[in-house]
């Protein structure tokens, strides 16, 4: 027997500006507390994107030999969209590009994958 998927249920959108500073955005409104963020890319260039509390900000990964030294956001590819899980307490997002690049990043709240 496969595993039921729930389709995708889009709630708001809104954006960001990503740029080498870390910005933070409320989640929209109208998502469930415990649901998914759609993230998408229109770059022209990679983003990284986190979630949490209104306090967190996005933050680079370090390249190192060393597990461990890593940012808290995950990559989103330029034209991509990623699914991401939301937890209680995540009221909002952030991204963040490398230094000196920029980027156009938006975040779905919705029900389902």
């Amino acid at each position: 027997m496969g595993q039921s998927i729930e389709v995708f249920e889009p709630g708001h959108t809104n954006a960001i500006a990503a740029t080498a500073t870390a910005l933070s955005r409320a989640l929209p409104l109208d998502g469930p507390p415990e649901g998914n963020c759609v993230f998408y890319n229109d770059g022209p260039n990679l983003v990284f994107v986190a979630m949490g509390a209104a306090s967190m900000l996005a933050t680079l990964p370090a390249v190192s030999t060393n597990v461990g030294n890593a940012g808290n956001s995950t990559p989103v590819a330029i034209g991509t969209s990623i699914p991401l899980s939301r937890k209680k307490g995540d009221t909002h997002w952030s991204a963040i590009c490398p230094a000196g690049l920029t980027s156009s990043v938006y975040c779905t709240v919705g029900k389902g994958i």
